[in-house]
């Protein structure tokens, strides 16, 4: 199997994760700093071919009440523009709601490493769907 990426998108930090070759865990890659998003997608375009990537996994920062917002919308226009430079990896959307929160909760360290830890929350939360999913 190949490894997934996962990301969590912010105004300006994208925390990264990456899942073991089974897809079992979910593990903090990296934070990237915001440059827009020629530059962002090219580093995400990085990470998804050195892990050999097919599938990314993709924070949807949906309001509470469970609508989309404008964060929803600009994380959409730059996998809209890595899906035009990698259309052969599929983007999967996951509700990312309290994915910071319970990164909290679990990480005491810096700020910077929970936007990892965030996207790591994620991707976990997507393989143990997939896993939920294998049992029924």
């Amino acid at each position: 199997m190949s490894r997934v990426v996962a990301l969590d998108v912010g105004a300006r930090r994208i925390g990264v994760a990456v899942s073991d070759e089974l897809q079992k865990f979910g593990h903090p890659k990296c934070v990237l700093d915001r440059h827009g998003i020629e530059k962002d997608v090219q580093q995400i375009l990085e990470i998804a071919t050195e892990a050999k990537s097919l599938q990314m996994v993709v924070g949807l920062p949906l309001e509470l009440n469970g609508r989309e917002g404008r964060r929803v919308s600009r994380v959409k226009a730059l996998m809209a523009s890595f899906s035009e430079l990698a259309p052969e990896i599929e983007i999967i959307w996951w509700d990312e709601r309290f994915s910071t929160a319970e990164a909290l909760r679990e990480n005491k360290r810096r700020r910077r490493s929970i936007d990892a830890e965030a996207a790591a929350v994620i991707l976990q939360g997507w393989l143990d769907s997939l896993e939920q999913k294998d049992e029924s």
